[in-house]
């Protein structure tokens, strides 16, 4: 339940309230010489049945709280605020409870529970940590899978991203048991659509072993080397959409 003004102060008897009026009459400086002035405008426009605008009607609505405040309802205004911060307070450490609802800066601590690692927490960066905590435990469960290194890629930045296993696209003697027909050790000419991709995520033309750093780019295709591609850009399909 949420207290406000109304609410705390609609608990009280009501020999009191109507007591607090009559000292807010007595205190005709709770409203400023402009105010009076603006108080008695509005309230003839209401008397009189002329329509008031919204704002109009709020502000006629404020004045006469505040010209009816005596000195008890202000104490309860007081009080409500603070049960308002309170109330604020307790809401805010419930949603901190769960990954999907609490504060950038408490990511890092439930990331800690779960034993998350290589959280860091990026200033203005367009991208948190937050999913890559709430999929902690479905990673593991999918260690080592080309599949969940995309995920945690798009987790982590919030990019589309593609895995590749160069180890498949080595130029080998194939295992009997494993047998990869499509990894011929020739470029086949036939098939220009797979030249254009030479050296691209969708490769699938094999190639010699290359024992070269990956990070240097070059020497990718080898045993325990493993890709990463992401794309900043998103693409966005157009169906049914004529040209002019």
């Amino acid at each position: 339940m949420s207290f406000d003004l109304e609410r705390l102060y609609e608990l009280l008897p009501a020999v009191y309230r109507l007591r607090d009026i009559e000292l807010a009459a007595r205190r005709p400086e709770s409203l400023t010489v402009a105010e009076r002035v603006e108080l008695q405008q509005l309230q003839a426009l209401f008397d009189s049945k002329s329509p008031l605008t919204e704002p109009q009607f709020k502000r006629l609505q404020d004045l006469q709280d505040k010209q009816q405040r005596g000195p008890l309802k202000s104490l309860i205004e007081i009080i409500a605020q603070q049960v308002a911060v309170l109330e604020d307070d307790l809401a805010r450490a419930y949603d901190d409870q769960f990954i999907e609802t609490c504060a950038a800066w408490v990511v890092p601590y439930i990331g800690d529970l779960v034993g998350g690692r290589g959280l860091f927490v990026f200033p203005n960066a367009q991208f948190s940590q937050r999913a890559q905590v709430a999929n902690t435990l479905a990673y593991r469960r999918r260690k080592g899978t080309a599949a969940v290194l995309e995920q945690l890629a798009r987790d982590v930045t919030g990019w589309d991203a593609s895995v590749v296993e160069y180890f498949q696209l080595l130029a080998t003697t194939q295992y009997l048991n494993h047998l990869r027909p499509e990894n011929l050790s020739f470029a086949d000419l036939r098939h220009s659509q797979r030249l254009d991709y030479l050296n691209t995520p969708f490769d699938r033309t094999a190639h010699n072993a290359d024992v070269r750093n990956i990070e240097s780019r070059r020497g990718r295709y080898n045993i325990p080397h493993i890709g990463i591609f992401l794309w900043r850009l998103v693409l966005i399909a157009g169906t049914k959409s004529t040209g002019q």
